[in-house]
C-alpha cells in the first residue's frame, strides 16, 4: 500500500496486542503514530491466545511478569469499557475465575497469594464435586484444586478489533500488508523504517514484532533470546457444556466463552516459525477436553490453529530503549503473558519515550 504520509513522531513495527496499546497510549499522548505490520493487525499470537488475563501458575513467573500482571488485572475491565464505548466493539471482559485443578505447591501458592494480595480457596475432592459437577476428574489424578475466583478474561480478537476501529478514530495511520524491511539507521541513530512500500520517518521507532522483533533487532541485548514458542488450541462450538470458570491441569486449559463456545489450550514446541497444526496434537487436546468436561466428548471442535509466542530466555519481557541506537525502543518477549501485560508495558514504554515519571514497577534493563 503506498505511504501518503511518511513522517511520524512514533513508528510502531508490530500491530499485535503490544504495539496497538503501545500506539493507543501514544496517541492519547497527542502524538502522530504510524503501526506497521507485515500481515492484517493483531492475527499472529494476539489473535492465537486464549485471552486469559492472568499468568499460568502465577506463582512461578519472576516477580517482575507477577508485577506487570497484576497493574494490568486491576484497570483491565475499565481498558475494555473505553474500548466498547469509542469503537462499538465490546472486547467481553468477563470475572470467570480459574480452577487450578492440579496445585501440589500449596506452601508456595498460598505465600505468593499473601504476598500479592490474591483471593485464593483450595478446594478437596468434596468441596470441587460440590461445586464444579461438570468437571470430571479421576481421584488419582487430582492434587490439591486451587480456586482463584478474581481471574478474568478478555475474547482477544474482538479486543483486537476494538482497538484497530480506536486508532482509526484517533487518526493513527494503520499500514497493513506491509513488511519492514530494516531500520534507517544514520550517524548511529535510528530515523525509522524501510518498508515494502517506500520508507516512513519517525522520531522514534518501537520494535513489537513479536516472535519477529529479533530479526530488525541489531547489536546487543536481553532480546538476543527472543525466539517463538508455537502454542495449537482447539474453539468448540456453543453447547451445554455446564462449566462457566476458567479450567486449567497441568499445562492445559479450558476457557469458556460469553455465547457458549469454549476454548482449548495450549501446546508449548520449540518448532522455530513453523504454524503448521497436526492431527495427533488435536487429537491429544480433544482427549484432554473431553476427560475434564465429559459434555465436550464427541464433540467435533470447529477450528484448530496454532500461533507464535515471542519468549525470552528469562521469561521476562524486553521493555525499553535500545541500548546502543537512539532513536529505537522494544516491547517484545511477553511469551504466554502478551494479553495481560499489554496494558503496562505500553504505559511502560510509553513513559520511557515521552520522558514521562514512570510506573513503580520494576523490570530488568533491555541490556
Amino acid at each position: 500500500m503506498s505511504i501518503a504520509k511518511n513522517n511520524f513522531d512514533s513508528i510502531i513495527v508490530g500491530g499485535g496486542i503490544i504495539g496497538l496499546f503501545t500506539a493507543w497510549e501514544l496517541a492519547k499522548a497527542g502524538q502522530s503514530v504510524c503501526i506497521v505490520d507485515r500481515g492484517e493487525m493483531g492475527q499472529e499470537a494476539s489473535w492465537a491466545a486464549g485471552g486469559i488475563l492472568s499468568p499460568l501458575r502465577a506463582w512461578n513467573y519472576p516477580a517482575a511478569v507477577n508485577a506487570l500482571a497484576l497493574w494490568s488485572q486491576a484497570r483491565y475491565q475499565s481498558i475494555c469499557e473505553e474500548l466498547r464505548e469509542t469503537s462499538g466493539i465490546d472486547p467481553q471482559w468477563l470475572k470467570s475465575g480459574m480452577l487450578i485443578l492440579d496445585c501440589p505447591e500449596v506452601e508456595q501458592v498460598s505465600e505468593w497469594s499473601e504476598q500479592n494480595k490474591v483471593t485464593l480457596e483450595w478446594l478437596d475432592t468434596e468441596s470441587l464435586g460440590q461445586r464444579f459437577p461438570r468437571i470430571s476428574m479421576p481421584n488419582d489424578q487430582l492434587g490439591s484444586a486451587c480456586w482463584m475466583p478474581d481471574v478474568a478474561q478478555v475474547r482477544n480478537p474482538r479486543l483486537i478489533k476494538a482497538l484497530v476501529a480506536t486508532l482509526k478514530q484517533m487518526g493513527v495511520k494503520l499500514c497493513s500488508n506491509t513488511e519492514v524491511q530494516a531500520l534507517i539507521i544514520n550517524h548511529a541513530k535510528v530515523e525509522g523504517v524501510r518498508t515494502s512500500s517506500g520508507d516512513i520517518r519517525g522520531s522514534n521507532t518501537v520494535i513489537a514484532a513479536g516472535a519477529w522483533s529479533k530479526k530488525l533487532i541489531p547489536g546487543e541485548g536481553r532480546f538476543n533470546s527472543l525466539r517463538p514458542v508455537k502454542g495449537q488450541m482447539l474453539l468448540y462450538p456453543a453447547c451445554d457444556h455446564g462449566i462457566n470458570s476458567i479450567v486449567m491441569q497441568g499445562d492445559r486449559y479450558l476457557v469458556p466463552r460469553a455465547d457458549g463456545r469454549v476454548v482449548v489450550g495450549s501446546t508449548v514446541e520449540e518448532a522455530g516459525f513453523d504454524k503448521s497444526t497436526d492431527t495427533a496434537t488435536g487429537k491429544a487436546l480433544q482427549a484432554f477436553a473431553g476427560l475434564l468436561v465429559p459434555a465436550l466428548q464427541g464433540l467435533e471442535p470447529e477450528r484448530h490453529w496454532a500461533g507464535l509466542r515471542p519468549a525470552t530466555q528469562d521469561e521476562i519481557p524486553v521493555i525499553g530503549p535500545h541500548p546502543e541506537l537512539p532513536g529505537c525502543f522494544i516491547n517484545a518477549g511477553h511469551y504466554r503473558c502478551g494479553i495481560v501485560t499489554a496494558p503496562i508495558s505500553a504505559r511502560l514504554l510509553c513513559d520511557r519515550i515521552l520522558g514521562r515519571k514512570s510506573l513503580p514497577v520494576d523490570i530488568p534493563a533491555v541490556a
